[in-house]
């Protein structure tokens, strides 16, 4: 295209990072050329010492300087935000209403990801070995769990057992989960997922989203509960 040698010089690849810097995002051409790299490896054995070359290195470290877009965090979840959702959500509750009021203060309190909550929006990709069961249950007046089963990056595939304290003050996790568990059996005794919306399906991602921009602005998202989440905890010790 370009009229460049086809051998992967310092400054072939130098040339790369520059072009390709100026047209996608310059932490994806790092993994871009690590991958380019690994190929041509192949047929020029000097690629890798080409890529660590001072120049190189130099060149892509410019690009990020100049051309990188800055990291736009969604903000975290808090306490008073729990609160928050607690007052904003109209009763009497419904049964989705418990079921996000459960999800939301389960994941704010164990630092769960919301993909270990909700099921992805797109149906191929769901699993339904990684699904909470109902069965794994055990509420006690001082704390609940559920088991949480093993997903690809469980390298001893034995799952995650989630235990959540009732805590003496709100917001309160055990209240809402207990809320919620209660209107699910009614409903839906003989299904073996946990966690179940008013129709009989799991909820997705895309469900959970909209019920909490009902409540909060774009800036919380599903991962503001984990980001917070750690506060609180290690200030209770």
């Amino acid at each position: 295209l370009h009229h460049f040698d086809l051998d992967p010089t310092p400054n072939t690849l130098s040339f790369y990072i520059t072009y390709a810097s100026h047209h996608i995002e310059p932490r994806s051409v790092m993994s871009y050329l690590t991958g380019i790299i690994r190929n041509l490896e192949l047929h020029f054995p000097h690629a890798q010492s080409s890529q660590n070359s001072h120049l190189v290195t130099r060149t892509l470290q410019g690009c990020l300087h100049q051309l990188s877009m800055p990291t736009i965090w969604k903000s975290p979840l808090t306490c008073e935000h729990l609160r928050q959702a607690v007052l904003r959500v109209p009763a009497p509750h419904s049964h989705d209403d418990c079921l996000f009021l459960a999800q939301l203060h389960t994941g704010f309190f164990t630092l769960l990801c919301l993909g270990e909550l909700v099921v992805s929006d797109t149906v191929a990709l769901r699993d339904s070995f990684s699904v909470s069961h109902h069965t794994s249950v055990r509420v006690s007046p001082t704390n609940y769990s559920f088991d949480l089963h093993c997903d690809k990056s469980d390298r001893l595939f034995k799952g995650s057992t989630i235990l959540i304290q009732k805590s003496s003050s709100e917001p309160n996790p055990h209240t809402f989960f207990s809320r919620y568990l209660s209107s699910r059996d009614a409903q839906f005794p003989f299904h073996p997922q946990l966690w179940l919306c008013a129709d009989g399906f799991m909820p997705t991602r895309a469900w959970f989203i909209h019920q909490l921009h009902h409540i909060f602005p774009t800036s919380i998202a599903g991962d503001s509960m984990r980001a917070r989440g750690a506060t609180p905890l290690a200030a209770a010790g």
